[in-house]
């Protein structure tokens, strides 16, 4: 499984409000082509007020089968360039670069939805040692992402490496029903030490569903 998180600001272009339509509108896109066979996951998580910094105006997850970049035709490559052109109109940059591919290790099982926090590490050891805070019987979901560059094959020669945008070694994702647990652990949480995002979660596809 491939997996990729992103933290993105919106095109300033776009009012808060206007955004969250555009966003929507680029996930329906994007789930909308025919590369949408690969996708597992897609969840996309509104930061809400209060966040340590203030600035991120979108945070998504998507998941899926590693078969993913196996399309190295001019199809592919004209999909992909569809996806650019319509972030271009989203997001303040495009997605890859501040994107980043992890690997996942669920601590805690438990559903998307609700509200999430994200928190984001510069260093493995630090999101280690903050899970240590974390009462697991008041929160759902818990999953430890760390960075994992990817690459796949190109050709039958080459091989194509994808780095990760963002700078960060860690991301935390934790899951809740109950935004005060979360905002406890949101607040609790030194400025310095990480980006931490609460955000409202909005599960727009799981690889169950059938697209309508």
């Amino acid at each position: 499984m491939l997996k990729l998180i992103y933290a993105a600001q919106r095109n300033p272009k776009l009012s808060p409000s206007d955004f969250i339509r555009r966003w929507r509108q680029h996930g329906a896109f994007t789930m909308s082509l025919p590369n949408w066979e690969h996708a597992l996951t897609y969840v996309q998580a509104l930061p809400l007020t209060r966040n340590k910094p203030a600035h991120i105006d979108a945070i998504a997850i998507y998941s899926a089968k590693d078969t993913l970049f196996d399309d190295t035709s001019t199809a592919g490559q004209d999909i992909i360039k569809a996806i650019e052109a319509d972030e271009r109109e989203t997001f303040f940059t495009q997605i890859p670069a501040v994107a980043m591919w992890v690997s996942e290790h669920v601590l805690k099982e438990g559903p998307f939805g609700g509200f999430g926090l994200y928190v984001f590490f510069n260093a493995l050891a630090d999101a280690r040692a903050w899970l240590v805070n974390i009462n697991t019987n008041e929160v759902g979901r818990i999953v430890l992402n760390v960075r994992s560059d990817i690459a796949y094959a190109a050709g039958d020669t080459s091989v194509t490496v994808i780095p990760s945008g963002l700078p960060y070694e860690a991301v935390v994702e934790v899951n809740s029903l109950n935004v005060s647990v979360l905002t406890a652990l949101h607040d609790s949480t030194p400025v310095d030490q990480a980006l931490c995002v609460l955000t409202q979660e909005a599960p727009l596809w799981h690889a169950s569903h059938k697209k309508s």
